[in-house]
C-alpha cells in the first residue's frame, strides 16, 4: 500500500516529464549551491540511487596545471625583454651624452673619387653655435688635423651665429689647423653666415656666399629677460641678497629693472667682445673691405650682393666653386674630395631617416642643431651671443 507524502514534499511531474523534487516551499531545488534545496539525501530513490531528471553536482576540476606553467614562462619572457631592452636603452642615451661632452665619431664619405693623396675636406655646421655643436665641428676638425693627404679644407657654414666662446673657438682651430698643415682653406657660405656664423668664415682664405645667403650681423648682444613690471603688477620682488661691497653681483637679474650705472657695466663688457669681433674681421679681410669697418660693423644684415660691395666676402658661387678653389690654390691635378661626417648613433640605425632627423642629424651630414630643452637653456641663459636674432 502506497503513502502518499505530504503536500509540498512530492515529485513534480508535468505531463511527460521526469519527477522533479522539489523544496518544501514547492519551488526546485537548484544543484550544486550550498544552502539551497532539501537536506542531504532527502528525496534521494532507494539505495541512494539519483531519481530520474537529476545530474551529480559538478566537482571542481584539477587540470590547467601545464597551462599555467606556460603563462608564467611567456610573463618572465617579457620581463627579461622588456629589462634588457631598458638597459640598451639607458646605455645609449649614456653614450650620446658621453659623447656630446667628450667625442663622437666620425665617418668620412667620398665625394668625389680622386687621388687620395690629394684630398680636399668638406666639413659643414649647421645651425646655432652652442657648445654641443661646437663639440661636434671640432671632432670634424680634428679628422681634417690627423689625416696628412688632407690638402686643403671646405668650410660649409650655414648659421645665424651663437655664443661668444664657442664661435671663437672654431675660429682659432680652423686656423691652427690651416697654419699647422699649411693648407688653403675656403668658406662656402649656405642661406646664412650671420653673426658668429660670419666671425668663424673669417678665418678662410677665400668666402664664397650664394646669391641668395644673407650674412654680416656684425655686433654682440647679451640676453636677458625683465619681468619687473610684472612682478610689480602681481606682487613679487626680487628677494635676492648679496655680499657687502658686492653692488654688482645680482646686476641684470629678470625681476630688477636696470639701473644706468648697471647698464654701463654690460656695456663695458659687451663692448670688449665687439672690438674682438672687429679684429678678427680686421685680420681676415685686411685691405679687402670697401669701406671702413666702422661703417660696416653696424648689426645689419647683408644681402649676397651687399657683402660683396662691402668686401665681406670675395665671390659669388655655390659649393662646388669653392672646391674648385680650394683645389686651384693647393695646385692639385686629380682631387680626391671627401665629406666628414658624425657616425651614426644608435637611434640612427634604430629609427633610421626619421630617427636621425629627430635627433638632429642633417641629410647632408652636417650639424642640424634641433630645439631641445639643452639648447633652450643655452639660447635663455644670460651669456654673451654673436647671433642674429631674425631668424
Amino acid at each position: 500500500m502506497s503513502q502518499t507524502p505530504p503536500p509540498g514534499q512530492g515529485p513534480v511531474q508535468g505531463p511527460g516529464q521526469s519527477p522533479v523534487y522539489a523544496t518544501q516551499q514547492g519551488y526546485p531545488a537548484p544543484q550544486g549551491q550550498m544552502g539551497y534545496g532539501p537536506p542531504p539525501g532527502y528525496g534521494m530513490a532507494p539505495g541512494g540511487a539519483i531519481p530520474p531528471g537529476m545530474y551529480p553536482m559538478p566537482r571542481p576540476s584539477g587540470g590547467g596545471g601545464a597551462g599555467k606553467i606556460v603563462v608564467i614562462v611567456l610573463l618572465l619572457l617579457l620581463l627579461v625583454g622588456s629589462v634588457v631592452f631598458n638597459v640598451l636603452l639607458m646605455a645609449a642615451l649614456a653614450g650620446e651624452g658621453a659623447a656630446t661632452a667628450q667625442r663622437r665619431g666620425v665617418i668620412e664619405r667620398v665625394e668625389m673619387a680622386g687621388d687620395r693623396k690629394e684630398k680636399i675636406a668638406i666639413v659643414r655646421l649647421d645651425g646655432a653655435i652652442m657648445e654641443p655643436s661646437k663639440n661636434q665641428f671640432m671632432n670634424m676638425l680634428e679628422r681634417v688635423a690627423s689625416d696628412d693627404n688632407i690638402k686643403a679644407l671646405v668650410v660649409e657654414i650655414d648659421s645665424p651665429g651663437g655664443a661668444v666662446t664657442p664661435s671663437d673657438e672654431i675660429y682659432e682651430r680652423i686656423k691652427q689647423i690651416k697654419a699647422e698643415k699649411q693648407i688653403p682653406v675656403i668658406v662656402s657660405m649656405s642661406s646664412l653666415a650671420a653673426s658668429g656664423g660670419y666671425y668663424i668664415a673669417c678665418a678662410g682664405d677665400q668666402i664664397f656666399a650664394q646669391r641668395t645667403t644673407l650674412t654680416g650681423s656684425i655686433g654682440v648682444l647679451f640676453s636677458r629677460f625683465d619681468f619687473s613690471g610684472m612682478g610689480e603688477k602681481y606682487g613679487v620682488k626680487d628677494g635676492t641678497i648679496v655680499s657687502d661691497g658686492a653692488t654688482f653681483k645680482a646686476a641684470g637679474g629678470p625681476l630688477t629693472p636696470l639701473t644706468p650705472e648697471h647698464e654701463a657695466y654690460f656695456k663695458s663688457i659687451l663692448n670688449d667682445a665687439f672690438d674682438t669681433f672687429k679684429d678678427v674681421i680686421q685680420e681676415g679681410r685686411g685691405d679687402r673691405l670697401k669701406r671702413p669697418l666702422e661703417e660696416i660693423a653696424n648689426g645689419k644684415i647683408y644681402s649676397a650682393d651687399q657683402a660683396l660691395e662691402l668686401g665681406l666676402v670675395d665671390q659669388l658661387g655655390f659649393l662646388s666653386d669653392a672646391i674648385a678653389a680650394a683645389s686651384t690654390s693647393a695646385g692639385l691635378t686629380k682631387p680626391h674630395v671627401v665629406r666628414f661626417e658624425r657616425e651614426p648613433t644608435f637611434f640612427d640605425i634604430l629609427g633610421g631617416a626619421q630617427a636621425s632627423a629627430a635627433l638632429g642629424a642633417s641629410a647632408n651630414g652636417g650639424l642640424n642643431v634641433q630645439v631641445t630643452p639643452e639648447l633652450i637653456h643655452e639660447l635663455t641663459r644670460p651669456q654673451l651671443m654673436y647671433m642674429w636674432r631674425g631668424q
